[in-house]
């Protein structure tokens, strides 16, 4: 990513992903992994959520964000798999046999953690992206407004995590196989009260959780 940038762009962002695939065949799977929130009053801090579905909303549809004005191919709806027969078989291995092996190795976060972190595998769960936010500040009403348009649009789903960069991913190199991976850091909300104070700390060890399911199935997901 260029550097003058903000970090947090999902133009730039974007902009970079396809590199990873122009020299190459297109990718079978792609699989999107990072720290989240969880749209919900109880604490999940340090839980892992793992899905197949995306839904990207950009909160600066109308008024860009001169930081980032990254024009999603796909807004407000379900983005779901072409082929979810190794989805399938991976949230089935998570909900199963792996489960124990994953949740005894979770650790827990510093600030408000779930008592104790656990792994949510679902074919319903979604991805929720909301792009070009750029500030934490501005979770606080960017990410309610996402909540309510998953709502209004997405039926039956159900909202897995919300976040930045999933659906950026999702969109940015297509594959007819997709898998995401949340480490839930924090509640919807409360990003300066279980993020900010122990950024490093609450993030690390979300992400660590995340790679220990992500770990648990990649024999499965290389074969």
């Amino acid at each position: 990513m260029d550097p003058a940038k903000s970090a947090a762009s999902s133009e730039e962002k974007a902009r970079v992903l396809p590199c990873a695939t122009a020299a190459g065949i297109s990718p079978d799977l792609v699989v999107a992994f990072g720290t989240a929130t969880m749209a919900d009053q109880t604490s999940y801090n340090g839980s892992v959520v793992v899905g197949s579905k995306a839904f990207v909303h950009n909160p600066y549809a109308k008024s860009p964000n001169p930081q980032s004005n990254w024009i999603p191919s796909t807004v407000d709806q379900i983005i779901d798999e072409q082929d979810p027969s190794l989805s399938k078989h991976i949230l089935s291995l998570l909900d199963g046999s792996q489960r124990p092996f994953v949740q005894s190795r979770l650790l827990s976060p510093p600030l408000n953690p779930a008592h104790p972190p656990i792994l949510l595998p679902s074919s319903s769960s979604v991805a929720l992206s909301n792009v070009n936010v750029t500030s934490p500040d501005n979770y606080v009403w960017a990410d309610p407004e996402a909540a309510h348009e998953f709502t209004r649009s997405a039926g039956n789903n159900t909202i897995g995590s919300v976040e930045t960069t999933h659906g950026v991913i999702r969109l940015a190199v297509p594959s007819p196989k997709f898998l995401y991976f949340s480490g839930i850091a924090n509640r919807m909300g409360y990003f300066n009260m279980e993020v900010a104070p122990r950024l490093y700390a609450q993030n690390f060890i979300a992400a660590h959780n995340a790679g220990v399911a992500l770990a648990s199935v990649l024999p499965a997901l290389i074969d």
